[in-house]
């Protein structure tokens, strides 16, 4: 056999079997990649994505049906599978802050904008947090970060007119409703806090025409029902403004008494 063709026969087992072996390789490293997923730089299986979705779904569902501190087992529940999940950590903080928590909420914001500093949400929820806590311009500050980021944000420019309404500053405030309300003429929060804003400013007709808006898609809005009222009696005609508050306090009741209703039948169903 000469030389040359022992280096043939050499060449072709190797591009032949070793080829084929790089292949299986290959194929086995894809069925590895099928079985994983990447979140918020976590790798997990797709078993244990299946598990951590089915638990934010469930953190979720508590938190808009206000039943907090359950919402807040289901985001720690969510954080052992991932702890740099920025969903969870922000939606702890909302539930958080919801129960008045705005200190503990402050904290999980902060942990939240180390992992991502241009979280939207997490900057908005922050903002929302310390407005409640009383620092108004720290909180100015992280909105004006967030509509760098999305100016277009109904949410974010209604919270930075409420910090900017908190330290009197009314005009500015209703300047930035009425941005949010080219975007969505129908958002109640802007609606409501413009007619607030027009209260507070002594111009009570005004502040009656935004505020009657809001009650029209919300009549047992506690806040434009107040403002509606004190409007009322400003204009002279208390006698007006009481039939209107005890109508008006009377559906607020009700809508309270159904959601109550409604919160202990679902916990009930959850627990059988």
């Amino acid at each position: 056999m000469s030389r040359y063709f022992f280096i043939f026969l050499l060449s072709f087992y190797f591009i032949f079997f070793l080829g084929f072996s790089s292949l299986g390789v290959y194929e086995e490293i894809s069925a590895i990649n099928d079985t994983i997923t990447v979140i918020d730089g976590l790798t997990m299986s797709l078993k244990e994505e299946a598990v951590y979705n089915d638990t934010i779904k469930k953190a979720i569902s508590s938190l808009d049906s206000n039943d907090y501190k359950n919402a807040i087992t289901w985001y720690d529940n969510a954080l052992t599978l991932n702890p740099f999940s920025i969903e969870a950590i922000n939606g702890k903080g909302l539930s958080l802050s919801e129960l008045g928590k705005h200190q503990e909420a402050i904290k999980l914001y902060d942990k939240a904008l180390k992992i991502d500093p241009n979280s939207k949400q997490v900057l908005n929820n922050k903002g929302y947090s310390l407005d409640e806590v009383g620092k108004h311009q720290e909180a100015i500050k992280l909105y004006d970060k967030a509509l760098k980021i999305d100016p277009n944000s109904k949410q974010v420019l209604n919270n930075k007119g409420y910090s900017l309404y908190l330290i009197g500053k009314y005009q500015e405030a209703i300047k930035l409703y009425d941005k949010a309300l080219k975007i969505d003429s129908k958002f109640i929060d802007a609606l409501a806090n413009k007619g607030s804003a027009y209260y507070r400013l002594g111009q009570y007709t005004e502040a009656l025409k935004w505020l009657d808006k809001a009650l029209k898609l919300d009549q047992s809005l506690l806040v434009s029902i107040y403002y509606k009222t004190r409007s009322i009696e400003e204009l002279g005609e208390p006698q007006v403004a009481a039939e209107f508050f005890k109508n008006a306090s009377n559906i607020y009741y009700h809508t309270i008494m159904n959601m109550s209703n409604a919160f202990n039948q679902n916990k009930t169903e959850t627990k059988n």
